[in-house]
């Protein structure tokens, strides 16, 4: 079935009508495209993705952005995508296509006047509302939660990438795409990366950025097995690139928050950077400097929007609290429990476990690793001293 015929066929009158009534969702709308997205934004970018738009004859490609504006109103109206999603949808497919063919798309795929002004009002209530009440966060909150993201030795994709959005305030599209940015340590201050690149700007902009929690080193390392899965789809176009990895990673980061009870306006790739720049001020902006301006220098926002940018990031709260030494300790997540793994698999764990940092008996013993274990382990590699 072509692009054409399955948004003439969704966007009839009859059809419509039984979309208004039933809150159809995408996956019925589109099910002949087999799409298994959950939302109307990330379907329609699916499977205009996997088929070509930029092929279709002009006539038809007029036909195809005008059925698409067709839709999205009626599924805005009836509540099941929000205006400011819309917008991000119109935009995602002014990136798909192609120079000569955005002309196209002025007065169809844009908000109305009104839509503007609607839009403006709620993001500047929003942003006063979330101002007046910050959400707070103990630094001893944000070390657990990235501890615990090195301590389970991430094996999934997506873990791997929270971790490093989190650790430098990344987006993901920067974090996925060689072609976007590109890391390395900073040769003039070892605890920095510096990021060539930024995802809104076409100047190659370099910033030197703390890490937090883990080394640059860590965060080098962590990058290279993340790109050996990612480079796979350098040649495609950020759309295509963030919409094949965004649900997996927002999904997984509301997993891991909602075990730390970190509240949920922060549950996204946008909240890890919020929580990163607040963060990283608190223990790595020089003495005197606002937090307005190390907001605008480490995100690589556009000069002249120190105000706009203070706004969208300063609504979180970093609360500096005593760290129990105790509390600490973050149990790794193994496959087995210490007694049901083989003394081969014991010792790696011990290894593991030392690699982090890990050193006093006390903290071994919480770990499920007894004393006479861990003597038995030093007795093997002639280690008579503390670990």
């Amino acid at each position: 079935m072509s692009l054409i015929n399955l948004f003439t066929e969704v966007t009839t009158d009859s059809y419509l009508a039984k979309i208004k009534k039933n809150k159809l969702n995408p996956e019925i709308i589109f099910s002949k495209f087999q799409t298994q997205k959950i939302n109307y934004r990330a379907a329609i970018l699916d499977i205009l993705n996997k088929n070509d738009i930029n092929k279709l004859p002009i006539d038809e490609f007029k036909i195809l952005i005008k059925l698409i504006k067709k839709l999205t109103d009626t599924v805005q109206h009836i509540g099941l995508l929000k205006l400011n999603t819309k917008n991000k949808l119109y935009c995602e497919i002014r990136k798909l296509v192609i120079q000569d063919r955005k002309i196209l798309l002025k007065g169809v795929l844009t908000l109305t006047t009104s839509e503007l002004a609607i839009r403006t009002k709620q993001q500047q209530n929003n942003l006063k509302r979330d101002n007046k009440n910050q959400t707070t966060l103990a630094n001893v909150t944000i070390k657990k939660m990235i501890s615990h993201l090195v301590a389970i030795e991430p094996k999934k994709l997506s873990h791997k990438i929270i971790l490093a959005q989190i650790s430098l305030g990344t987006r993901l599209i920067e974090i996925l795409n060689k072609n976007v940015s590109v890391f390395k340590i900073d040769p003039n201050n070892s605890t920095n990366i510096i990021q060539t690149g930024v995802a809104k700007s076409t100047d190659e902009r370099q910033i030197s950025k703390p890490t937090i929690v883990i080394s640059p080193m860590d965060f080098m390392n962590l990058m290279v097995e993340i790109r050996q899965i990612t480079d796979a789809d350098s040649t495609k176009n950020n759309v295509y690139i963030n919409n094949k990895y965004n649900a997996r990673v927002n999904d997984e980061i509301r997993r891991i928050f909602l075990k730390f009870k970190i509240p949920k306006k922060l549950q996204s790739s946008h909240g890890l950077r919020k929580i990163w720049v607040n963060y990283s001020y608190c223990y790595h902006a020089p003495q005197g400097m606002s937090l307005t301006s190390w907001i605008t220098d480490m995100l690589g926002h556009k000069d002249g929007i120190l105000s706009t940018a203070a706004n969208h990031y300063s609504t979180v709260h970093i609360k500096t609290v005593a760290e129990p030494v105790v509390e600490t300790v973050v149990e790794p997540v193994v496959e087995k429990t210490v007694k049901q793994m083989n003394l081969a698999e014991k010792y790696e764990y011990i290894e593991r476990l030392v690699a982090r940092g890990f050193s006093s008996y006390t903290e071994f013993q919480r770990l499920g690793i007894t004393t006479y274990m861990l003597s038995k382990y030093k007795r093997s590699k002639g280690i008579t001293g503390p670990l």
